[in-house]
């Protein structure tokens, strides 16, 4: 990215992966122009006695275990994650649940309102729970909510999650316009 191919680029991510995307935009000022991330864990999962999020339920067991029976058990047991689940390699999918329930230092929500470029937090009105979103507008984060939707709002309301990229990232060429 840095080898002056990339320069000043949008920048979006969903989920897990939004942690790598904030830590870039932090890392690299200038190197990312706008940020969109999509139902991302920002604060550190709280201990849950219920199982809580799919990462409680995956960090909850022995990273042996969860190789050779959870992840099928995931596949399974959470049919909307097994489109892409299933391309994932268990080893990999144990260890980012393991991290997300533990959280970063300084939390991903503090280096997201701590940057400086435009940025936009994306969320499924039937995903996760996101505290304190008007925390998050007060740092100018925008916060979109797409509505009858999931933690998969793309396949759930494929059109509205579009439209909400292209509202986020209104300059980038090849974006459909609403």
């Amino acid at each position: 990215m840095t080898a002056g191919r990339w320069s000043s680029s949008p920048f979006l991510t969903r989920a897990i992966s939004s942690r790598s995307a904030v830590t870039v935009a932090g890392r690299n000022p200038g190197l990312v122009r706008r940020l969109v991330i999509a139902e991302a864990n920002l604060d550190p999962l709280p201990r849950s006695a219920t199982g809580g999020r799919g990462s409680h339920r995956i960090a909850a067991q022995a990273e042996d275990v969860f190789v050779a029976t959870g992840f099928r058990e995931c596949l399974e047991g959470i049919p909307e994650w097994a489109p892409t689940l299933r391309l994932c390699d268990p080893v990999a999918v144990y260890r980012s649940a393991v991290g997300l329930v533990a959280g970063t230092r300084p939390t991903m929500r503090d280096m997201l309102t701590a940057l400086t470029i435009k940025r936009t937090f994306v969320r499924a009105d039937r995903g996760e729970p996101l505290a304190d979103a008007e925390k998050l507008s007060a740092a100018g984060v925008d916060v979109v909510t797409i509505a009858d939707a999931g933690h998969v709002m793309m396949v759930d309301q494929p059109e509205a999650f579009a439209e909400a990229l292209a509202a986020a990232l209104p300059e980038t060429p090849g974006m459909p316009r609403p």
